[in-house]
């Protein structure tokens, strides 16, 4: 097989050559197919008449007059102020929007505005919000009394670092401790050993 492609070698280059020559040149005429002709009155078009601009107008002219100010604390701390109000889209749904402050002082046409306003629709989160199951939240006062009885039930370790129940391994404490509280362990199930 090598002595063959030895004897062919004069010829694969100029072949390769070639190929990737034509493939080239076929690319080059599909693209500059595809532009658009420089001249105009060349190609037999006539020159086309510019769209009329969209007037731009300032928020205020596109919310209604009840839009609520609402202020958002993050998670870093930083407050983040909101305009929420109810939109009516061009194709006359009615969505709820709560859009940051800072586009009050923008001017988009009313075409932008209401994709915009599309785009900070909250419908499809009170949609989701909506169909949650809703868990029943603890009172503070038995959340209290299930962390103190945990608490009373763990052993307590010393300054030493050593468990009050007298081993000297703090992690054999905490296995003790897994096994009174695991309701597995008393059906018959057992831990995995520890390693020490």
């Amino acid at each position: 097989m090598s002595r063959t492609v030895e004897r062919h070698r004069l010829w694969l280059i100029p072949v390769c050559t070639l190929i990737a020559g034509v493939i080239l040149l076929c690319g080059w005429q599909q693209l500059h197919a595809q532009a658009p002709p420089t001249d105009p009155a060349a190609a037999g078009a006539a020159p086309a008449a510019a769209p009329a601009a969209e007037p731009q107008m300032a928020i205020s002219a596109v919310i209604p007059a009840g839009a609520k100010t609402i202020n958002i604390k993050n998670w870093d701390g930083k407050v983040t102020s909101m305009i929420g109000f109810k939109y009516k889209t061009l194709d006359d749904r009615v969505i709820r929007v709560q859009l940051p402050a800072l586009y009050r002082t923008q001017q988009m046409t009313r075409a932008a505005w209401d994709t915009l306003f599309q785009c900070y629709g909250m419908d499809v989160e009170a949609e989701l919000a909506a169909k949650e199951p809703k868990i029943p939240e603890m009172a503070a006062d038995l959340v209290k009394k299930t962390i103190e009885q945990i608490q009373q039930q763990m052993p307590r370790v010393t300054d030493e670092g050593e468990a009050e129940s007298g081993s000297s391994n703090p992690a054999a404490g905490a296995f003790d401790f897994a096994k009174s509280s695991m309701p597995a362990v008393s059906n018959g199930m057992a831990l995995p050993p520890l390693l020490f």
